[in-house]
């Protein structure tokens, strides 16, 4: 709802140029950015006089200079066409709500619980795959990363220094 009324807002003052770029949070952002970078060349080939200005919440900042980060690497001409880029709420340094969900802490799963027939431990198994939420994990607390600390989930039976921990 609330980011309906800012894409009603920012059509009401530019038209009907707003376009939704949404996105699977479960997925690792490096996935989302090159997605977007995608999309954003496609719209410079079909208009390439057109001018974008980007605007993301939360993680979606992430995905939006990771997408900026690829253009800047690849395609400079379409980077060009970026006009600005407005984040709110964006984790640059990481977040304490992905290890809460992690790790099932402070009742970050109670809805998930709540709504499915599976037990607390299926969902705590399951959130534990979700690659995106530790991409929000903060990135210079290596503490962070010892397996022990995502017991009795999947995360807790790898190995120290195991790729799908960094």
């Amino acid at each position: 709802l609330i980011y309906d009324r800012m894409a009603l807002a920012l059509m009401h003052e530019f038209g009907p140029v707003v376009e939704y770029a949404p996105f699977d949070w479960r997925q690792p952002i490096g996935h989302l950015g090159k997605g977007l970078a995608a999309r954003i060349e496609t719209l410079i080939r079909e208009r390439p006089a057109m001018e974008i200005a980007l605007v993301a919440h939360s993680m979606g900042g992430l995905v939006a200079t990771d997408a900026l980060a690829r253009l800047a690497g690849t395609n400079t001409s379409a980077l060009d066409s970026i006009k600005s880029l407005v984040v709110l709420g964006t984790p640059f340094l990481g977040s304490l709500s992905a290890l809460q969900a992690l790790r099932a802490e402070n009742g970050a799963l109670n809805l998930l619980k709540l709504l499915g027939r599976k037990s607390p431990e299926d969902i705590e198994n399951t959130v534990q795959t979700f690659r995106g939420l530790f991409d929000l994990m903060p990135g210079d607390q290596d503490e962070l990363l010892k397996p022990i600390l995502y017991a009795p989930g999947p995360l807790s039976h790898l190995s120290p220094g195991d790729a799908r921990l960094n």
